[in-house]
Parts: structure tokens; sequence; C-alpha cells
């Protein structure tokens, strides 16, 4: 099943299968349905298991930075602590970077190991010519094949769920409580991230 794939595939698959694993309970694959506005299969709007955000950062070692915002209220700068707010890296070693992530991604897509996520779509920002909705930005759930590719490349992410919190659109309830900007450095420095190693219950 991974034969002809790179070592970045493989490790984007291993993300995408740990990722499945916090947000599915246990690791999913997901089968694309046709829509007449796309040109390829897709899921309706679901939590993602790759983006290229969350791959940059935690494969590519891209930092996050929070991006002050002008409270026009408070008359003055506050952190947002997700979405739009937080950034990754832009120098040239990291937008090539970003890009051979984009490559990898699109390969595997074209392969079916990844399924494009349908935004919370607004048909008038569809993409008429790649049939992409522009909402999604680059969003996708592995399919049944990509997972039984990924499995054996699972990777355990410390703090995933802030991670995913800081990245999301919208983040989950609660989590501006967790994320306190100012407890955390100016940039948030990539993971080290290890193969997963199942608990063992019994121990």
């Amino acid at each position: 099943m991974c034969k002809g794939l790179s070592d970045q595939q493989r490790r984007i698959l291993g993300l995408a299968v740990s990722v499945s694993r916090f947000f599915d309970g246990v690791p999913t694959g997901y089968d694309g349905q046709a829509d007449p506005r796309f040109k390829c299969p897709v899921v309706l709007p679901w939590r993602y298991h790759h983006s290229f955000k969350l791959a940059a950062h935690v494969l590519g070692g891209l930092g996050l930075r929070h991006k002050p915002w002008w409270d026009g209220w408070e008359r003055r700068f506050r952190p947002l602590h997700h979405g739009p707010n937080v950034t990754i890296e832009t120098t040239p070693t990291a937008n090539a970077i970003r890009s051979s992530i984009s490559r990898a991604t699109k390969s595997l897509h074209q392969r079916g190991m990844l399924v494009y996520v349908r935004g919370l779509i607004n048909y008038e920002r569809l993409d008429r010519k790649s049939g992409y909705d522009r909402t999604a930005q680059g969003n996708y759930v592995l399919s049944p094949q990509g997972l039984e590719a990924g499995l054996p490349y699972e990777i355990a992410v410390p703090d995933i769920e802030l991670r995913l919190g800081l990245l999301a659109e919208e983040p989950p309830a609660g989590f501006g409580n967790l994320a306190d900007w100012g407890a955390f450095p100016p940039v948030l420095p990539a993971p080290v991230v290890e193969p997963y190693a199942p608990v063992d219950v019994a121990a």
C-alpha cells in the first residue's frame, strides 16, 4: 500500500492518523462523495486530519506566531489565539518547506489517500478553474487507503490539542481559557515527535 510513497508522504499520513485518533477516538478513513459543484470527491464539513499549516508546523519544524488584532472598543492591540491570527514562519526556507508539503499533499490526494474537506461553503467563492472551495483552505481527511498506509507511521504529537486549537478557524469551546498567549513565547516552536506507542491499559 505504501509502495512509491516518499518519506515525507508517509510522515504526512502518519500525522493525519494521529489527528484522526484525537478527533475520532480511533483512526478513521472516510470515502469522498460526488458533488456537482466540485471536480473531485469531497466529504461534508468535518474536522480535518491534514492541513498545510499543521504539517508545516509539526513536520516542517516551523514555529507558530500570534498576530495581534486591533480592538476598537478597548482601543488597544490584543492577541487572538486561533485561526487567521496564528501564523507560521514566512522566511524563504519556511516557504520552501510549505511548498514541498503542498506538492506532497497534492500527490496523496491524486492517489486517493486524502479526501478533500468541503468547507462551510459560499459558492460565490468557489474556484471555478480547480473546483476547490477556497473556504476549506486545504483541509483533508484520510481515505480508507490512506488510513491503511499511514497507520504504521503514526506519530505522537506533544500538546496536540493545543496545536490543533491554535490553528482552528473556530476554536473548540473553552479553548480561549486554555491558550493564554501571555504564557507562551512569541514563537511556539515545533514539537519533537516520536512514533506512536499504544498505552498498555493493564500496566
